[in-house]
C-alpha cells in the first residue's frame, strides 16, 4: 500500500463517525443528475474539518412554523433563519419566508403561530423557499431546537420530489444537548424542555415565541450558552463534540 493510501485510511479512521457518514451520503447523492443547483452546491461543499473549533464553526440557526406536527398531512407555513459569522449572529442577514399555502392555515394553528391567510398573500412557493434555504446551509451546521420537526418536514419534501430520505448536513439540536446534559430522571420525565424554559435556565432573556426568525435567534443564542456551560474557556473541536453524547447523528 502506498504512503498516500495509508495516510488516507488514517485520516478516515481518525474522522468521527458522524462526519464520515455524512461525507459518504453526500458522495452517493452527487451521482444524481436530477438535483437542483442549490442542492447540488450544498452536497458538493466540504464538511468542516474535525479539528475545527466549535467557536469558529459557521452556523445557521433555523426555525420552521408549520400547520401541525406531522409532515405527512401538515405543511410548512414559514421559515426563519440567520447565520453566525465571526462569533456573531448576523441580524442584518436574517431571513423570514412565508410559504404560499394560505389554504393550509386553520384557526387552530393561527392561534399558536399567529400566521393568517392575509400574511401569506405575498408568500412564495415552498420549492423556492427550500432551495433558498439550501443555499444558505452551504458550509454551515444547522442549529434547531427539537430537530425532529425541521428535519421531518424538509426531508418529507426531499423524498416527495427526489426520493432523498436524509439530508446529509450537520444538525446541532439544543433540545437534545439539554436532555443529554440533564441526567436527572425526574427532569427527563417531568421537566419543561421548551425553548423558552431552557433559555430561562441559562438566564437568557425572554423573546416572543412562534416567530421564525426570533425563535431561530433564540435557539442560536442558547447553543452558544450551552457550549459555554459544557466547555467553559476551553476550545473543543467539532470532532470532540461529534464523539460526545451531546451530538445526535
Amino acid at each position: 500500500m502506498s504512503l498516500k493510501a495509508s495516510l488516507g485510511q488514517l485520516r478516515q479512521w481518525l474522522q468521527p463517525q458522524p462526519l464520515l457518514q455524512l461525507q459518504q451520503q453526500r458522495q452517493q447523492l452527487l451521482d444524481r443528475r436530477d438535483l437542483p443547483p442549490q442542492l447540488l452546491a450544498l452536497l458538493q461543499s466540504p464538511l468542516p474539518a474535525p479539528t475545527t473549533a466549535l467557536t469558529e464553526l459557521p452556523l445557521l440557526a433555523l426555525d420552521l412554523e408549520t400547520s401541525g406536527l406531522d409532515a405527512n398531512c401538515d405543511h410548512i407555513l414559514s421559515l426563519g433563519y440567520l447565520p453566525l459569522n465571526q462569533r456573531r449572529w448576523c441580524l442584518n442577514k436574517a431571513q423570514l419566508q412565508h410559504v404560499a399555502a394560505a389554504d393550509k392555515v386553520c384557526a387552530d394553528s393561527a392561534v399558536i403561530n399567529h400566521i393568517t391567510p392575509e400574511m401569506l398573500s405575498h408568500a412564495q412557493p415552498l420549492r423556492q423557499c427550500l432551495l433558498a434555504l439550501f443555499e444558505q446551509m452551504i458550509g454551515r451546521a444547522v442549529v434547531v431546537h427539537g430537530r425532529c420537526i425541521e428535519q421531518q418536514f424538509i426531508e418529507h419534501w426531499l423524498w416527495q420530489h427526489y426520493r432523498i430520505k436524509q439530508l446529509p448536513i450537520l444538525w446541532f439540536d439544543t433540545l437534545h444537548i439539554e436532555k443529554a446534559r440533564q441526567l436527572d430522571p425526574e427532569r427527563q420525565l417531568n421537566g419543561d424542555f421548551s425553548l423558552a424554559a431552557v433559555r430561562s435556565d441559562y438566564q437568557l432573556p425572554s423573546y416572543p415565541s412562534h416567530h421564525p426568525t426570533t425563535d431561530a435567534l433564540a435557539c442560536g443564542e442558547l447553543l452558544l450558552a450551552q457550549w459555554h456551560k459544557l466547555y467553559g474557556q476551553s476550545r473543543p473541536t467539532l470532532g470532540q463534540f461529534c464523539r460526545s453524547n451531546y451530538y445526535q447523528l
